[in-house]
């Protein structure tokens, strides 16, 4: 990052922090060509309770991982709820992960799936599972799930949220109306990964 950071601060590029991009802006620059890069949001389910008793987003967990108090519950076992519960467990806390699918993590590619990301989990004694799971309603302190027709119930002092991410694709057309010339990027034209990333780019 420092790098990144040094590199750009040597060429000719105006950087305006703390500046939303506006249709309007784009307008007053009368810019040749711009690209769009406004990425993506979180998604909060329509859950009973989940607002009322407040939450984390995994993708700030992972990034300030003292967010989260004791024992945390996660909601959403893809890729992103698979790592932050894993995160959590390596630093000794007790992370449980509910996924609606069969499988965890099951968009990672099968080799890396296989050979290295279950191993690390399996062992990990703090980070445990269901799949096959859907949430009911979130409780003061607790959150109730249904698995097989049956109700079960996992106790929790901090609730993250790993429920998928989708493009601000609304955002985007805007700015790209404004421009004259333009291209979308990135994952506000859809949501990807490192790997897609890499791809999209060469």
């Amino acid at each position: 990052r420092d790098y990144l950071i040094h590199q750009v601060g040597k060429q000719r590029i105006d950087i305006r922090l703390n500046t939303p991009a506006t249709p309007e802006l784009i307008e007053q620059g009368a810019y040749d060509a711009v690209l769009i890069a406004v990425g993506g949001h979180n998604i909060v389910p329509n859950i009973p309770g989940l607002k009322e008793n407040g939450f984390l987003f995994a993708t700030d967990v992972l990034e300030h991982p003292e967010l989260a108090k004791g024992k945390s519950v996660i909601i959403g076992g893809g890729e992103i709820g698979t790592e932050c519960g894993m995160w959590l467990a390596k630093q000794g806390k007790d992370a449980f992960v509910i996924e609606m699918d069969r499988l965890i993590a099951k968009t990672v590619p099968p080799i890396h799936y296989r050979s290295s990301m279950r191993a690390a989990w399996e062992a990990l004694p703090k980070f445990q599972f269901t799949t096959q799971s859907t949430v009911l309603r979130v409780e003061e302190g607790r959150i109730v799930y249904q698995k097989d027709g049956e109700e079960y119930e996992e106790t929790f002092d901090t609730l993250i949220l790993a429920a998928g991410m989708e493009p601000n694709t609304e955002e985007a057309f805007a700015l790209s109306a404004a421009a004259g010339r333009s291209e979308l990027i990135g994952d506000c034209l859809e949501m990807g990964n490192l790997l897609m990333a890499n791809k999209t780019a060469y």
